[in-house]
């Protein structure tokens, strides 16, 4: 990494050294390409990237600096060494450039996961973790920037990009019938909650709805009722495991919250 800042100075700075610059170039180049294997170094790097598990979420400002960091050393070895854009961007071969889209900034395969698809053995959480790595502003800017590399002077990769990231997705994403639209607006908020879209003249409901939910016993009530509807035998086991697992998730969370209200750090907030 430390030749990799030598041998590209900051910009403020290449005008003013750039004779002194372009000696050392001719210099040290060849030097540097023997002890420093770019090839090598890049192809770890994209491997770790694609395998790297993501610590970011969609509901915190977290940012993973292992992916920042492994982000923006792929982004600096490009700027190295341009002659790496068309091997790690042709599908044949390295296939960098469409793993990148896929698996860090879009997630465009077949498979959509649905709540039915869950069981008692899997965790929804890892649908959320596996969906797409940046999930961050930061992250996401740096993956941008090496879609950008690659594709700058390079229409073998810009093909690829369109034929394999931008036209599949293109074809998932629904089609917007309204005016003005905001895609602001529709991003979830950090706190994990999405609120109620109000129709024009359900506000006083929507927020009736939300005082119900932000009270415990009466939303757990909600859900335990059940609709009195004759179900076969083999829905009713699996449905009474589901209860009884509910009930034991709920009986320790209202013990958390007596606790919590019973604490005398809570009464002195009071």
């Amino acid at each position: 990494f430390f030749f990799l800042m030598i041998r590209r100075p900051p910009r403020s700075t290449q005008s003013r050294s750039s004779a002194a610059s372009d000696v050392y170039k001719r210099q040290n180049t060849a030097q540097q390409d023997e002890e420093l294997n770019f090839d090598v170094l890049f192809s770890k790097v994209t491997c770790r990237i694609l395998e790297h598990h993501s610590t970011e979420s969609r509901n915190s400002q977290k940012v993973d600096k292992i992916l920042m960091g492994l982000l923006n050393l792929c982004e600096k070895i490009l700027l190295v060494k341009p002659d790496l854009k068309q091997t790690y961007g042709d599908p044949e071969q390295k296939n960098f450039l469409t793993n990148l889209f896929k698996t860090c900034l879009f997630e465009i395969s077949n498979t959509q996961m649905r709540l039915s698809d869950f069981t008692d053995d899997v965790d929804s959480k890892s649908a959320e973790r596996d969906y797409v790595k940046c999930k961050s502003q930061e992250s996401r800017n740096s993956a941008y920037r090496i879609l950008k590399v690659m594709c700058h002077q390079c229409p073998q990769n810009i093909k690829v990009l369109i034929q394999h990231g931008f036209l599949p997705l293109m074809e998932r994403l629904p089609q917007i019938t309204t005016w003005g639209y905001m895609p602001k607006l529709d991003v979830k908020s950090t706190s994990g909650y999405i609120g109620l879209r109000n129709l024009g003249c359900i506000c006083y409901m929507n927020a009736m709805l939300q005082q119900f939910f932000m009270t415990p016993t009466f939303r757990y009530a909600i859900l335990m009722a059940s609709d009195k509807k004759k179900k076969s035998p083999s829905l009713k086991k699996k449905e009474k495991k589901k209860k009884e697992k509910k009930r034991e998730l709920q009986f320790v969370k209202s013990k958390k919250e007596k606790k919590k209200k019973k604490s005398p750090s809570s009464k002195k907030k009071e």
